[in-house]
């Protein structure tokens, strides 16, 4: 290989990266940094909130992304109304929503299924049933 080859991220000639972007709610900062590592490897770009009251706040002020991961918790009615919250703002209403859920629960998904969540995914999160999931949706 040619030195004149050999490309880098400040060459003109080369296309400029777009990555696909996803938001993730979940105060589990473990596994949203494992999340984030994933996917920024593959080539999404990762908005990550950790805190129940900074989520209506995000989805009111920020552009929506293409997929959003959910908490189950986070869709009680202790918490900020994050899908009504998401109904209410331009661009929102057709992103799918993933919940996110440290165990199996019929009631939840169902609950969660009648507001509108798109699908589910049990923790510990295997990355190949997470890029599959992203593929899905």
């Amino acid at each position: 290989m040619h030195v004149s080859d050999i490309r880098t991220c400040m060459d003109a000639r080369s296309a400029p990266v777009v990555r696909r972007k996803i938001m993730v709610f979940e105060q589990d900062k473990f596994l949203a940094s494992i999340m984030h590592m994933l996917l920024y490897r593959e080539g999404f770009d990762l908005s990550i909130i950790t805190k129940e009251e900074n989520a209506l706040y995000h989805i009111q002020g920020q552009p929506p992304p293409e997929l959003l991961f959910v908490n189950h918790k986070w869709l009680s009615d202790e918490y900020p109304p994050i899908i009504q919250g998401m109904q209410n703002h331009e661009g929102w209403q057709d992103v799918s929503v993933i919940l996110l859920m440290s165990y199996f629960d019929e009631d939840i998904i169902e609950h969660a299924t009648d507001m509108g969540v798109s699908d589910y995914l049990l923790q510990p999160i295997e990355p190949g049933e997470l890029l599959d999931m992203i593929q899905r949706y």
